[in-house]
């Protein structure tokens, strides 16, 4: 099949084409191809050029950003721009967001180069020749502050008990902190407007939890009920190490693949180690597949977490683990193991479900597709600690039966064709049972059949069944949907049974 031109597949575009600068790069209409990702250049009516891909062109083209900067500056800082040191520049046509270059001119008479891009910052206005000098700039506007509109987050979260009022603090500035109220846990901490603005940081308590895998809480939350003396994110010297149990005097670290991999890692990885050994603390690392060992005693786990249902991953961490402490501090767990792990439960599930709960990602179970059917309550789990994405099976529930209630992974639930299992006939309840739908298939049912109508959604497709007619007593068989459609015809006597 011939691919189309551009000129082909979007004629009425045809009036933005650019062919100054396309044919100087040696683009033309009538040749390129839809599907391919060359840039082609497009000029407007008001003579806004923009650069698009010309695979991502999808019947229209957008002038997004026709802000002009006359428009959009105040009078003070449009006095930033000297006609004399651009003339080839006209003012009246530069945007927000034009990547031309521009000498500015500050109060003091310094000159410097940005493009308008960046002039159009809050902190724009800088001058590199002024902060040299440590002379103070006599341009200040509301821009540079906390107080402005543009950074309403950081606004909202600047905490009330500090002295200094928001329209005083410079968001560039790393000189002093202040504090900001936490979202999520409602306490004040300390940063800089530096560190919040540029460097997105956040609570130091919530984004700590963010760090602990679910893995690491189940063994803490297990090894707290079997020991008196377990400790979470112990602290040795300053650094700090996940699980500790004073009875055998035993740190346990698990090493996930991902943030364990890295050269810088395995170093501090190793530093911890030597730290815990200085201070006569036995070491035990659970490390996930792919990573190498770094002590003699490191567990390494010989499949992918991906490919195995957690609970299941989690029990079977735990049976190395206590195989472990068995052999090296002869402790028996037998009665644990056989009553609990081999039946697939755990011991303590309340205490894993509060350390989950205290926990938040910022894209979360709240974002979901379906979180409106999200069962906070039969699944015991905060929907702000459940990952957006994530492969865990919890608990939904449809407002359309008492009973539609099942298990799915949050991930399935975002794909647009996911929807209730029961609704979509794909498992049985009392709304779509073959028998509630239908009473009178119990009587023309047959006794050759394995299972009864309420095995069965009265649009079953798939299986063939076998139904003696109550008229004329012959047999026949028909697949339920088929039954249903043609309101339970039977083809001996043409009598219709389901109305």
């Amino acid at each position: 099949m011939k691919k189309q031109t551009f000129k082909e597949k979007f004629p009425h575009l045809m009036k933005y084409w650019d062919y100054e600068k396309n044919n100087e790069l040696g683009i033309y209409p009538e040749k390129v191809t839809c599907g391919t990702r060359k840039k082609a250049w497009f000029i407007n009516e008001e003579g806004f050029r923009v650069e698009r891909a010309i695979k991502q062109i999808k019947n229209e083209i957008r002038f997004f950003n026709n802000k002009l900067i006359v428009n959009e500056y105040s009078k003070e800082k449009l006095d930033f721009f000297k006609q004399k040191n651009n003339p080839n520049i006209n003012l009246n046509t530069l945007t927000t967001c034009s990547q031309q270059k521009v000498i500015w001119t500050c109060p003091n008479n310094h000159n410097f180069i940005k493009n308008v891009h960046r002039f159009s910052d809050p902190t724009g206005t800088s001058c590199p020749e002024c902060r040299k000098l440590g002379l103070k700039q006599k341009y200040n506007t509301n821009n540079n502050y906390l107080g402005n509109v543009r950074d309403s987050k950081l606004f909202k979260e600047y905490s009330k008990n500090n002295t200094k009022p928001a329209s005083e603090v410079a968001l560039g500035t790393g000189k002093y902190k202040v504090l900001w109220t936490c979202p999520i846990c409602s306490n004040d901490y300390k940063a800089s407007p530096w560190q919040r603005s540029n460097r997105k940081t956040g609570c130091p308590k919530c984004t700590s939890m963010k760090s602990q895998s679910r893995n690491e809480i189940r063994i803490y939350s297990e090894l707290s009920s079997l020991f008196n003396n377990v400790c979470h994110n112990y602290k040795i010297n300053g650094y700090k190490y996940d699980i500790y149990i004073k009875d055998i005097n035993l740190i346990i670290e698990y090493d996930g693949s991902k943030w364990h991999s890295t050269k810088k890692q395995i170093e501090r990885d190793l530093k911890k180690n030597k730290i815990a050994v200085n201070n006569n603390f036995n070491i035990l690392r659970v490390r996930e597949f792919g990573l190498e060992k770094i002590n003699k005693d490191d567990i390494i786990l010989k499949s992918k977490i991906n490919n195995i249902k957690y609970e299941k991953i989690q029990i079977l961490i735990l049976k190395l683990i206590l195989n472990y402490i068995s052999e090296n501090f002869k402790f028996n767990f037998y009665s644990y193991i056989d009553n609990f792990l081999n039946k697939n439960k755990f011991i303590n599930i309340k205490d894993y479900n509060k350390k989950i709960n205290e926990g938040y990602i910022e894209n979360n179970l709240t974002k979901n597709r379906m979180f409106k059917q999200y069962n906070e309550e039969k699944t015991g789990l905060n929907p702000t600690s459940i990952a957006n994405n994530s492969d865990i099976k919890v608990w939904w529930k449809c407002n359309k039966g008492k009973d539609h209630s099942w298990k799915e992974r949050p991930a399935n639930r975002n794909n647009p064709s996911s929807g209730c299992p029961f609704c979509s006939n794909k498992r049985i309840s009392i709304t779509n049972r073959l028998d509630k739908i239908h009473p009178n298939s119990i009587n023309l049912w047959s006794d050759k059949n394995v299972n009864k109508p309420k095995n069965y959604t009265y649009r079953n497709g798939k299986d063939k069944i076998i139904w003696n007619c109550s008229s004329c007593n012959n047999e026949f068989t028909k697949t339920i949907a088929k039954m249903d459609d043609s309101k339970g015809y039977c083809p001996h006597c043409k009598k219709k049974h389901f109305l």
